[in-house]
């Protein structure tokens, strides 16, 4: 499973408009339905895809199928969207404790941004969306 999710920014303010937890049969058509619906936000701005970087070390082999599930699905989101025609500058990577250190799921609930069930994947994901506005400016004083 990996989490998924779309936020929206205008000014300062952020909304969380989906989050999910997709298997992997599943991440790509989630990814190519919210890309090719990408034009019906308002004011369009440009898309970022937020991936968490997988670095492959000594403890990976010891783990079961997940370097090469994380790897190719990392090689595939990359794909769809040179397919689609967006720039590599499209996808941000972020190391795993980068987001986690960052937003803790108190932080997440003041925020009004949280995701119920699963396995808290989309969690993490959300995390990684909101690292990246904050590295982008955002200082997360207005949220819906």
């Amino acid at each position: 499973m990996t989490g998924v999710n779309v936020v929206w920014m205008d000014g300062q303010s952020v909304s969380l408009v989906t989050s999910d937890e997709c298997p992997p049969e599943k991440l790509i058509p989630w990814l190519r339905h919210h890309i090719d619906g990408w034009e019906a936000y308002d004011g369009n701005p440009p898309l970022r895809i937020v991936i968490e970087k997988f670095i492959i070390n000594t403890e990976t082999g010891k783990k079961s199928q997940e370097a090469s599930w994380a790897l190719r699905m990392t090689g595939a989101v990359e794909q769809v969207l040179r397919d689609v025609g967006y720039p590599e500058s499209a996808v941000i990577w972020q190391l795993p404790a980068e987001a986690k250190n960052a937003f803790t799921n108190e932080s997440l609930k003041k925020l009004g941004i949280w995701h119920r069930g699963g396995a808290g994947h989309a969690l993490d994901s959300i995390r990684h969306s909101l690292l990246y506005l904050v590295k982008s400016g955002w200082t997360g004083r207005t949220c819906e």
